[in-house]
């Protein structure tokens, strides 16, 4: 009866222990947890602050761009024939320039870095969207006003508010409905 009474203690002694250790092995898992989420976190605040900063550099390099694109229309206007022409030329490269090129690719690979397959999902249910729809999306899904969005797309108030109307009958939205709203939605 005694060596039983023994390894009864002994067992609970083992369990009381085994209980202890996986305790500790939760409290550990749940500690790295709770790191990983906070590091995830910070990197997700670091993606969005470098979005924020490449949305700000198409709109400083667009509104530069169009500045000189004005001024040069209006030398155009007063100048002898002979630069009239070169003048021409240069707004013409400037039209094309304004809203492509490498800084386009970067916004939109930061963009896919912190709205992770967003473009994807969207792709899937709704097949017939264009680039031109996509970088719209984009613009809309940060909340940037629409002064911004259309300097960023080189485009006048009017051709964005066309551009959204369209933008909305592909995405079948009811009227009245948030476009933004509805893209912030798409996770």
């Amino acid at each position: 009866m005694h060596s039983r009474q023994k390894i009864k203690i002994k067992n609970q002694i083992s369990d009381s222990r085994k209980q202890e250790a996986e305790r500790e092995l939760t409290e550990i898992a749940l500690k790295n947890q709770l790191l990983e989420d906070k590091q995830l976190k910070q990197e997700l605040s670091l993606k969005q602050k470098e979005l924020t900063s490449h949305t700000l550099n198409l709109i400083r390099n667009n509104q530069f761009l169009e500045e000189l694109r004005d001024e040069l229309k209006g030398m155009v206007k007063d100048e002898r024939r002979d630069q009239k022409r070169q003048m021409q030329k240069l707004v013409l490269q400037i039209n094309e320039n304004i809203t492509q090129g490498i800084h386009w690719k970067e916004f939109m690979g930061t963009f896919e870095k912190v709205h992770h397959s967003f473009f994807e999902k969207l792709i899937r249910r709704f097949p017939d969207l264009t680039a031109a729809d996509m970088r719209l999306i984009a613009l809309l899904k940060i909340n940037l006003n629409n002064i911004d969005i259309a300097v960023l797309l080189g485009i006048s108030q009017d051709s964005l508010r066309v551009a959204r109307h369209r933008l909305r009958k592909k995405l079948r939205l009811e009227q009245g409905e948030d476009l933004a709203g509805y893209l912030v939605g798409i996770s």
